[in-house]
């Protein structure tokens, strides 16, 4: 048998060409930041981590140390150090079998010595700062209300320990579990969430009929009489449970599913802006009015709680979500939705027909979610614009206030002005940061491909002659 061997050279030199433009590329490629363990948690090392600082010693004294992707066979160590009081910086350039040894030498002393390196728990300081937060502010008195205690000194102990609670019990049960800054947000609103769920849970089962926090005063007697609070100490004592529950449950699902702060954040919105549409639609339709109603005004409650959070939980989906876009898409429905109010104010008619503003409240908020939407669509938004955003709306809303009462001395449009204030302010800080937003979110492009120079310059070469390619050429990521 005869075989017939060619070389086609137009196609080597076309690989060749493309192998030439590829390196021009690479070589302006901006560096990346990557992850000094496989697991990706490692970002920077520092002499806290006395477990794995042996492994630089002959960098010395350092105060930290970065690592930087250049492209996939070459990397880059940032060494900063100390010395008489000048900050130095120090690069070292590293291969990829140098970086590879690196990472299984640093993943063998996490898992052997210090599993507690591999943990992720940026999030974690914020989290318990809310949660002794809202154990001073809401744990704490609803416990000493729930369980009546009889005398000064049982209630002060109460709430000492419920409050003391809600930072020592967090801290323990966290010190070893990752916390991120997803799991944080989301436990924070799942706190939130189940507070409220506690009260629909208890007028749901039980009815909110007659409920009553205390005594009254009897004026056929003239005497004080002690009402039955029971069921008013059970519906509280209920939310208190709910909403440990809730928190737990927040960072449980946020680790599990790998939920970001900016998810989280569109989720807790999605929710309030969901409950307080429900409130609206039961005033309008009167249920709320009718005493008989108090059962299905729970149910009907939490049923639209759920499915607020379902929403949420969707919209989350459709795109890269920043902690700052969840802020940013929910600030013009807050504004839109006392629009109705500040007019009203003008107009001061006799008789205010209350379910015309709350139903007119209610469509400005819609719209202004929506407006909201088409800003953060496409765009990620960084932390600091977010914070700006919100000062520069808050700063404009006073501007407006300021100039409301100078110029209208019955004060009737104050509030008007104090909106177009805000809004003004919003649509400046927006304004400025939208370009870079936009660029940013190109960064979280769903598709990515990588090239790899070395089995190109196989094909090139005339090398794989056998059919058998063992170095890939490319590779391609769809995330969906």
């Amino acid at each position: 048998m005869t075989s017939i061997r060619t070389n086609n050279i137009p196609v080597k030199l076309l690989v060749l060409l493309f192998l030439i433009i590829t390196s021009v590329i690479s070589s302006n490629a901006q560096e990346q930041q990557v992850s000094f363990d496989s697991a990706g948690k490692i970002l920077v090392i520092t002499p806290q981590q006395a477990t794995l600082v042996p492994l630089f010693d002959e960098y010395g004294e350092f105060k930290e140390i970065l690592l930087f992707k250049i492209d996939e066979s070459t990397f880059t160590l940032e060494i900063t150090s100390l010395k008489d009081g000048i900050l130095q910086r120090k690069r070292v350039s590293k291969n990829r079998i140098e970086i590879d040894t690196l990472r299984a030498r640093i993943d063998r002393i996490i898992y052997e010595k210090s599993p507690e390196l591999g943990l992720d728990q940026s999030g974690r300081a914020e989290f318990l700062t809310y949660t002794f937060i809202v154990s001073l502010t809401y744990y704490g008195p609803m416990l000493v209300l729930a369980t009546d205690p009889h005398d000064l000194s049982s209630g002060s102990l109460i709430y000492i320990m419920g409050g003391a609670g809600g930072f020592f019990i967090p801290y323990l049960i966290t010190s070893k579990s990752n916390v991120t800054k997803g799991a944080s947000a989301l436990g924070i609103n799942g706190s939130a969430i189940g507070i409220a769920t506690g009260y629909f849970l208890y007028g749901a089962i039980g009815g909110w009929n007659n409920l009553r926090s205390s005594g009254q005063y009897n004026y056929q007697t003239g005497q004080y009489e002690n009402g039955n609070d029971s069921k008013y100490r059970a519906m509280i004592g209920l939310s208190v449970a709910t909403g440990i529950i809730g928190t737990i449950a927040g960072v449980t699902i946020a680790n599990k599913y790998n939920i970001s702060d900016g998810d989280a954040g569109v989720i807790g919105s999605s929710w309030a802006g969901g409950l307080g549409l429900a409130f609206g639609a039961e005033y309008i339709s009167g249920l709320l009015e009718k005493d008989d109603s108090k059962h299905a005004t729970a149910s009907y409650l939490l049923g639209a709680s759920a499915l607020s959070i379902y929403a949420g939980t969707q919209l989350a989906r459709t795109q890269h979500f920043t902690r700052s876009d969840a802020s940013i898409m929910v600030t013009p429905a807050y504004i839109a939705a006392l629009l109705p109010l500040s007019i009203a104010a003008i107009i001061h008619p006799d008789n205010v027909d209350g379910k015309l503003i709350v139903g007119t409240t209610m469509a400005s908020y819609l719209l202004g979610e929506y407006i909201g939407w088409q800003i953060v669509k496409n765009k990620d938004f960084s932390e600091s614009s977010g914070i700006f955003t919100g000062l520069g709306t808050v700063g404009g809303g006073l501007i407006g206030i300021g100039l409301g009462i100078a110029f209208d001395r019955e004060y009737r449009s104050v509030s008007l002005f104090g909106v177009l204030g805000a809004t003004a302010g919003y649509a400046l800080m927006v304004n400025s940061f939208s370009e870079d937003a936009a660029a940013e979110a190109k960064s979280h492009s769903s598709l990515r491909w990588d090239v790899s120079p070395i089995g190109l310059a196989m094909i090139a070469s005339g090398n794989n002659n056998s059919g058998k390619m063992t170095i890939p050429i490319g590779s391609v990521q769809w995330k969906f």
